[in-house]
């Protein structure tokens, strides 16, 4: 007798539901979707109080990319609060309310977290937010470098005569 055995992948991004069963979860990934509740075709809950889902990059020395593709909750009622981080505590890198559109949020700390906390009221709902995620490579800043030895006479606005500085 021979056995076969059959190994099935998954094909395509996992989708991160801001659901009640992912409350409190920390996320370690560079890929995928973070959705509202209801996921992209159906409205967030009512009643949802500091529902939090943290995310932390997969990757070292990168930053995470949230390229939200559209957002629109209950403006200055329903509130998605962005805290860079693995809690959210202190104050929110980003509040975001209302048919915001299309945007993007880049975490500030390489391989770091992001940590995201919702709270809707008890009236209306709206479409929420679909967000994919991705980790990226943090620019580093130039270094300004004068191309010869020469002193360079430099002037601050409050100087009496040019040349005060050098």
């Amino acid at each position: 007798r021979v056995l076969f055995r059959s190994i099935f992948y998954q094909v395509g991004a996992q989708t991160y539901p801001m659901s009640s069963a992912n409350n409190g979860q920390t996320i370690v990934t560079c890929t995928g979707t973070f959705t509202d509740d209801g996921g992209a075709g159906a409205n967030y809950s009512n009643n949802i109080t500091d529902r939090t889902l943290t995310f932390c990059t997969a990757n070292p020395g990168e930053l995470l990319r949230f390229n939200f593709t559209s957002f629109n909750t209950e403006a200055n009622y329903d509130i998605l609060e962005i805290f860079n981080g693995p809690t959210a505590t202190g104050m929110p890198a980003q509040t975001l309310s209302g048919n915001l559109g299309a945007f993007v949020f880049i975490s500030n700390q390489p391989g770091g977290c992001v940590t995201f906390r919702f709270n809707s009221d008890y009236g209306v709902n709206r479409p929420g937010w679909v967000a994919d995620i991705s980790c990226v490579e943090p620019c580093v800043a130039p270094t300004a470098v004068l191309a010869d030895t020469a002193t360079e006479e430099i002037c601050a606005s409050s100087a009496v005569a040019p040349g005060d500085l050098t």
